[in-house]
């Protein structure tokens, strides 16, 4: 009973009186400041990162970049999106702050929900420019960087 009130307070569902819950439909206006707040958050992520993460959690990221760029490669687009959400929770764990993790998981579910294409909609120059995208987050698993080098996060 919290957890359905916790989602309704989210906006995920509804609550009709005397007959349940249902899933909220997607309100454009909530989708359309999504991006934005992912994007200031996976910016975050990878500042933390930069100064957190383990040469192990840099070598995963790293195998998850190039598999997702083999199935880019291959046209299978179902495997590209999991290989690419995967690397942006790994990202986001590396940075290691439970708070930004939680913020993350719940604006994501609302940004995948609201604009991920059916497969074979999605179009290859938008997830080359994507894939190529990630290779600005693997330096810093070479030559970690300090705050005032931000900006080749952001």
């Amino acid at each position: 009973r919290e957890a359905i009130k916790l989602l309704s307070a989210e906006g995920l569902v509804e609550l009709l009186p005397h007959r349940g819950a249902i899933v909220a439909a997607l309100q454009p206006e909530r989708l359309a400041g999504t991006p934005t707040v992912m994007g200031a958050l996976e910016a975050l992520a990878g500042e933390l990162a930069c100064g957190n993460a383990s040469d192990a959690q840099v070598g995963e990221i790293r195998a998850l970049h190039y598999e997702m760029l083999a199935q880019h490669a291959r046209g299978d687009l179902a495997a590209y999106f999991k290989f690419n959400q995967q690397i942006h929770l790994k990202l986001v764990e590396a940075a290691g702050n439970a708070v930004l993790l939680h913020a993350s998981e719940a604006v994501g579910c609302t940004l995948h929900a609201g604009r991920q294409p059916p497969v074979g909609q999605h179009l290859p120059a938008r997830r080359s420019i994507h894939a190529v995208g990630h290779f600005f987050f693997l330096p810093f698993g070479v030559a970690r960087m300090t705050a005032h080098d931000d900006c080749l996060v952001r």
